[in-house]
């Protein structure tokens, strides 16, 4: 396979447009977790500081409800998450960092994790839904690994409380150098790094 990459200064990336990459299809994934979407995993030798991931989230509920995003603290880029409001399944639309349930999330938050944002629904119109979200691996991050961390609060009124499973992935890192790569897919970047994958 003919490998498609090229070498490019670190003043001249421009990959942190708030772009998701939409999947084609609304079905349940089939358990309940978080997913990488785009890139669909990260290079051999780690996903470089600075590039931007692209997730789906599923998760199963019943009543209302609040979903908390956290990355592990200086691993996320500040403000560089982008959350698709339309449910996936359910295509109900969410209300974003809503000033009650932010405060509960920041709250829930455990220690080396970073309350990001929220997204919340007054009641639940299916048994599962996914939601979309993207962010920045922070550019300047010392960390060799990172997680994405998602919890879920239910229900949304009286006693709340956050369910069991708390949906995550590892992400590793690869610190930005005076020169970096950027290629269509992981496989491309072969042994160079820190590499950039396409997200667009």
């Amino acid at each position: 396979m003919r490998k498609s990459f090229f070498i490019a200064p670190i003043f001249a990336l421009a990959l942190t447009a708030l772009v998701f990459v939409i999947n084609g299809s609304s079905q349940s994934m089939g358990a309940d977790g978080l997913y990488l979407i785009a890139p669909n995993a990260c290079p051999d030798g780690g996903c470089a500081a600075g590039q931007r991931l692209n997730f789906t989230v599923e998760f199963t509920v019943e009543t209302g409800y609040g979903v908390c995003f956290y990355g592990s603290t200086d691993f996320i880029e500040t403000n560089s998450i982008s959350i698709n409001p339309i449910g996936k399944i359910s295509a109900q639309t969410y209300s974003l960092n809503d000033t009650t349930i932010n405060t509960y999330c920041a709250e829930k938050a455990d220690s080396g994790e970073t309350f990001l944002e929220s997204a919340s629904a007054p009641a639940s119109t299916s048994p599962t839904d996914q939601l979309e979200f993207s962010l920045n691996i922070d550019a300047a991050t010392i960390l060799s690994t990172g997680s994405v961390i998602v919890k879920i609060i239910e229900p949304l009124s009286g006693s709340s409380t956050l369910l069991a499973t708390h949906p995550s992935s590892i992400i590793v890192v690869t610190s930005q150098t005076s020169t970096v790569y950027i290629a269509d897919t992981p496989d491309d970047c072969g042994p160079h790094t820190p590499c950039f994958v396409n997200t667009l």
